[in-house]
């Protein structure tokens, strides 16, 4: 199964010529920006193709070309990289993280393009993969680089949260360890479809569900065991659509008045058993250390540790 429909040989010098008698210049119509994104990646140098997105309604139609990125000359070079971390078609996109910001980023830390290199090699070892993709996403998040957990960071950015507001936006904090992982494989993938390179999807952050695929978004429960046993629901029937449990995204477990998790429609078909949420503790002073460096000397930081319970999904 392959995930990018376009044919590669659309953007080769000599497929063009070969397979679409073009000798100078081609121009596309479509409203995928990917294709643009493909452009400026397999475009060669010497060549310019353009690419018309037509107009709706007040929208005006705009043209752009395989060279709209000569601004920035180190995201050209690692359009397809930066494009699909960000999130496309098939890559998740990460939440107050746009592209512009971080192709900004990136032309600024020179240090990022070896992460980008990593996920252009076809030879790339898994754990290169995901130390390096960990290391981009921690910069897009602007950790300090003394910071290498991306749990870690998460952990700070919600004590930091939450001890200026009252309501925590999850979705702003950075994803779990378990969730970027899979992420960053679904980037790799993607990067080496566009190169040309075939890979078995379910072996990059995919799984095989009735003849479709689906992205694996974390191999962990939502949430530690013993916050899932104090959420339960005491339906009667067969746990739809009012179930408490289905309404906060859980599955019905045993401590369910009812059904225990056996007799619904709410329940989890492959049960993942993990207790990989026992991680080595840190100090609450090299904690405290880290935040501090942001707040005022008159500021008083009182932080109650409890990293076993911390990692939501």
């Amino acid at each position: 199964m392959k995930l990018a429909p376009y044919p590669l040989s659309l953007f080769d010098a000599v497929g063009m010529r070969k397979n679409y008698g073009i000798q100078k210049q081609l121009s596309l119509l479509g409203k995928d920006v990917d294709l643009l994104i493909l452009l400026t990646a397999r475009t060669p140098t010497d060549k310019i193709i353009y690419f018309l997105k037509p107009g709706k309604a007040q929208v005006q139609s705009r043209i752009y070309s395989s060279q709209s990125l000569t601004a920035y000359p180190k995201c050209q070079a690692h359009i397809l990289f930066l494009h699909a971390i960000t999130g496309c078609d098939t890559t998740s996109a990460i939440f107050k993280r746009g592209k512009t910001a971080v192709f900004k980023l990136f032309e600024k830390c020179n240090d990022l393009i070896e992460c980008a290199e990593v996920f252009k090699n076809i030879n790339s070892s898994r754990n290169d993969i995901v130390t390096y993709g960990i290391r981009f996403l921690l910069a897009m998040y602007g950790a300090p680089k003394k910071i290498d957990s991306i749990d870690k960071y998460r952990y700070l950015r919600f004590v930091k949260s939450a001890w200026k507001n009252t309501t925590v936006q999850l979705s702003s904090l950075p994803p779990t360890s378990a969730s970027a992982f899979q992420h960053l494989y679904r980037v790799y993938y993607q990067v080496q479809v566009w190169l040309g390179n075939e890979l078995d999807p379910q072996e990059w952050g995919w799984k095989l569900n009735d003849d479709c695929l689906e992205p694996i978004q974390t191999l962990l429960p939502p949430a530690p065991e013993k916050l899932l046993n104090t959420i339960f629901c005491n339906c009667k029937t067969d746990c739809s659509k009012n179930c408490g449990c289905q309404k906060v995204g859980l599955y019905c477990s045993p401590v369910c008045i009812n059904c225990q998790g056996q007799t619904c429609l709410n329940i989890e078909l492959n049960t993942i058993e993990e207790n990989i949420y026992d991680i080595n503790e840190e100090t609450i002073e090299e904690q405290t250390e880290i935040l501090q460096e942001e707040k005022s000397e008159d500021e008083e930081i009182i932080v109650e540790v409890e990293l076993d319970s911390y990692l939501l999904q």
